[in-house]
C-alpha cells in the first residue's frame, strides 16, 4: 500500500460549497491524500456501490460479514461538507487508488501564491496542543489488524502509556492477561490498567474474550473499538463486559475523554495536563 500526501491549488473554487460566494474568485489551497494498492482492482460499473449507504461489493466474499457498508459513504459526506471531495481509480487486476481532496484555506488573489501557500500549510500543519496523562499506565491493544494496532497503540503512547502489549486475537488476550480459554488463571497474571478491544477477530471475537476475562475476574477497564456502530453490536458488547465502546476511527481525543471517564480506576491520581505534542 503506497500512501501520497500533498497540497494542490485551485484557480477557480466556484465548486467548493463550504466557502463564501465573496471568496469564489481568489485562490484555494487544499490537501490531496492518495492510497494505492496493488490488489485485485475493482470493476467498473461496481464502483458506484462504494459509496452509497448500506452497500458494499460482494459482503459475503469480501467482508466475511463485517462492516455495515457506511464508512465511505460517510467519509464522501463529510468531505463534501468541507467543500472537498472523495473518490477512486480502480481497474481489474491492476489494483486501486483512492483520494480526498479538501481546501484548507483561502488565499487573497493579490498574495504571492508561493509564500503564501508555504505559511499557510505550515500553520495548518503545525503540531497542535494535546491533553497528556501523566501517570504509569499499561495497557493492551488487541486487533486482527496489524496496522490498525499499530496506530492505536501509538495513540495511546502520545498520551502518557508507558506500557503497552499487542495481541492480535482474543485468545493472545486472554493469554497476556495471565488466563486461558478455560478460565484457568496463570501464574502469570498481569493486570493491565486499559485493554482496547476490537469486535470482529477470528478465534475470539471481542465480546467472547470480554466475557471470558470477567469470568476470571479480570478487573481492567475494557473499551471496545469496533467499526460496527449498530445499536446491537454495541448492546452485545456491553453485555458481555465491556465497560464503553469507541467507535472507528479513533482519535487521541476520544481516547482521553473515555480514560477520564474511568480515571479512578486507571489510577489517574494526577489531573490531565495540556502539553505540546
Amino acid at each position: 500500500v503506497e500512501i501520497t500526501v500533498s497540497s494542490f491549488s485551485v484557480n477557480n473554487i466556484h465548486d467548493c460549497t463550504c466557502l463564501p460566494s465573496e471568496n469564489q474568485s481568489n485562490l484555494a489551497l487544499g490537501l490531496m491524500i492518495q492510497v494505492k494498492d496493488n490488489g485485485i482492482g475493482i470493476a467498473t460499473e461496481e464502483q458506484p456501490l462504494l459509496f452509497k449507504a448500506f452497500s458494499q461489493i460482494r459482503p459475503n466474499e469480501n467482508q466475511r460479514g463485517r462492516g455495515s457498508g457506511l464508512g465511505l459513504a460517510i467519509s464522501r459526506e463529510i468531505a463534501e461538507r468541507h467543500g472537498g471531495s472523495i473518490g477512486l481509480k480502480s481497474s481489474l487486476g491492476q489494483g486501486s487508488t483512492f483520494f480526498i481532496r479538501v481546501p484548507l484555506v483561502v488565499l487573497s488573489s493579490t498574495t504571492p501564491v508561493r509564500s503564501s501557500q508555504s505559511d499557510a500549510f505550515a500553520s495548518i500543519l503545525a503540531p497542535q496542543p494535546t491533553k497528556q496523562i501523566k501517570n504509569n499506565l499499561s495497557a493492551l491493544v488487541v486487533d486482527d489488524c496489524e496496522v490498525t494496532r499499530k496506530l492505536l497503540s501509538a495513540q495511546i503512547q502520545r498520551i502518557g502509556f508507558n506500557i503497552i502489549v499487542q495481541a492480535e486475537n482474543g485468545v493472545e488476550a486472554i493469554k497476556a492477561c495471565g488466563y486461558d480459554d478455560n478460565n484457568n488463571t496463570e501464574e502469570t497474571n498481569y493486570p493491565f490498567d486499559v485493554i482496547f478491544l476490537d469486535y470482529c477477530m477470528p478465534i475470539c471475537t471481542g465480546p467472547e474474550c470480554a466475557s471470558i476475562l470477567r469470568a476470571n475476574q479480570c478487573k481492567s477497564v475494557i473499551i471496545g473499538v469496533t467499526g460496527n456502530a449498530l445499536e446491537e453490536d454495541i448492546a452485545l458488547f456491553i453485555s458481555a463486559g465491556a465497560d464503553s465502546i469507541l467507535t472507528k476511527p479513533v482519535s487521541r481525543r476520544q481516547i482521553i475523554d473515555k480514560l477520564d471517564e474511568y480515571k479512578s480506576r486507571v489510577h489517574l491520581t494526577t489531573s490531565i495536563t495540556t502539553s505540546s505534542s
